[in-house]
């Protein structure tokens, strides 16, 4: 396609009738910038132009004859099967035509006036039966016209009037439902305020820094979910928890709720087993009575951190805890 054999064909050539015109456009839309190499089919040329095969060939005999188009290279389509092989025509797209500009308007000769704006002339029957005047002038235009003229100025008058033999809880009702508003009103405000600080929360440096940490962690894992669709309030939340247990803990969680055959798509899938994590320090509790501790785990047998404070992350049963768990 060619902008400018289109441009050509649609403004500045000599064409006779409107399909012609319609012919030679669908010619330039498949010529080069030259005009030349167009070689569309006869069906494809009626489709365009609405027409039979037969009208196409007519309006192309005419504008070859007026040399607008001719016969170009016909090795262009030597690959195609010689029943069914076009003809490529090229355009002489040297031939313009300037439409011609009209260098006075016609003066109206009708009694019509020649816009909605104008002012008429001449009073009718009407003007004379309904009195109105056909001198007032409309504020915006200046222009005189016959129609009454509407005031659009707002009204100070109040729109809701208390009927003074009314009974007195009708009239006080618009002071009710006033003061009903008002404090839906703060409502809605304090609970907007809310929402906007828990989300200025959660949209916060640190809190994107974390979980830019917690999705590093799992990529490096394997872990391959997706944060996209976390809510503040679930940013907020998976924020606070890397605060509180680190990354490797978040990590290793995520790793035991690993399923290869159902992979997570969204991290929101191992949000319940971060919360189910304990927090540093914390002992875990249990129904069976306590053992005898070594120096390396308490007394319910789980082994303690280098500083003895604190059980290892992820919890482990010492070896002779085990032992006696199993006597």
């Amino acid at each position: 396609m060619s902008i400018a054999a289109v441009n050509w064909a649609l403004t500045f050539a000599p064409v006779e009738c409107a399909q012609e015109h319609i012919i030679l456009i669908a010619l330039a839309d498949r010529a080069g910038d030259d005009g030349r190499c167009a070689w569309p089919s006869q069906e494809w040329l009626a489709q365009r132009g609405r027409c039979s095969t037969r009208t196409v060939r007519r309006h192309l005999k005419a504008l070859e004859a007026r040399g607008l188009i001719r016969r170009g290279d016909q090795r262009h389509v030597a690959h195609i099967r010689k029943d069914c092989r076009p003809v490529v025509w090229d355009l002489d797209i040297t031939q313009i035509q300037v439409p011609a500009v009209p260098t006075q308007l016609p003066e109206s000769t009708s009694n019509e006036r020649p816009d909605n704006l104008s002012a008429r002339t001449s009073d009718s029957r009407q003007d004379k039966m309904s009195g109105r005047s056909s001198d007032a002038e409309r504020p915006d235009t200046g222009v005189l016209t016959d129609r009454t003229l509407l005031s659009y100025k707002p009204s100070l008058e109040p729109s809701l009037t208390v009927r003074s033999n009314a009974p007195e809880h009708e009239a006080t009702a618009p002071a009710a439902i006033t003061t009903n508003n008002a404090a839906a009103a703060a409502e809605f405000d304090q609970n907007k305020n809310e929402i906007d600080e828990k989300s200025a929360a959660a949209q916060t440096p640190l809190v994107q820094m974390r979980l830019d940490e917690l999705a590093n962690g799992l990529v490096a894992q394997g872990l391959h979910a997706s944060f996209r669709k976390l809510t503040d309030e679930q940013r907020a939340e998976i924020s606070k928890l890397v605060e509180q247990h680190d990354v490797p803990a978040l990590v290793k969680a995520a790793q035991r709720q690993y399923q290869p055959d159902s992979p997570a798509r969204f991290v929101q899938a191992w949000l319940p087993a971060w919360r189910d994590l304990r927090a540093p320090g914390q002992t875990r509790t249990t129904s069976k009575s306590p053992i005898a501790s070594c120096d390396r785990c308490d007394q319910f047998g789980w082994l303690l951190g280098p500083e003895k404070n604190s059980i290892v992350e992820p919890a482990q049963r010492c070896n002779h805890a085990a032992v006696s768990g199993a006597a």
